[in-house]
């Protein structure tokens, strides 16, 4: 069974029918989470994770601010060959849960911890 090496709580902000304030808000809620993770993983003296996956955890979470801060600048999301800013914070949300799934520590058969959980 999976165990969780780190978890984050936004799927209570989420609604039925996101724009971009709501989009925004959610960016407030995760980013700081997110960071911590990644100040927490950085300083971790065992069983520290590859710099490689370190870099794209990093990335991701510029993604998220590049977001919030272009809804804040009130720009056009499909300058960025996005819809609205929804589709944009889904694209990257995704990426996160399949960066989320990423195996860690394998301890034998079905024995996993995996990186994070989004709930």
């Amino acid at each position: 069974m999976s165990q969780w090496r780190n978890k984050i709580d936004i799927k209570r902000f989420f609604t039925d029918e996101s724009n971009d304030e709501d989009v925004k808000a959610i960016c407030e809620k995760l980013i700081p989470q997110l960071e911590r993770i990644l100040e927490n993983e950085n300083n971790r003296q065992k069983q520290k994770l590859d710099d490689d996956f370190l870099w794209e955890f990093s990335n991701l979470i510029e993604e998220f601010k590049w977001i919030k801060e272009s809804i804040e600048k009130e720009l056009d999301a499909t300058e960025y060959s996005f819809d609205d800013w929804t589709e944009a914070f889904n694209e990257y949300l995704s990426q996160l849960y399949d960066l989320g799934d990423t195996v860690t520590i394998s301890r034998g058969w079905g024995d996993t911890e995996k990186f994070l959980w989004v709930g």
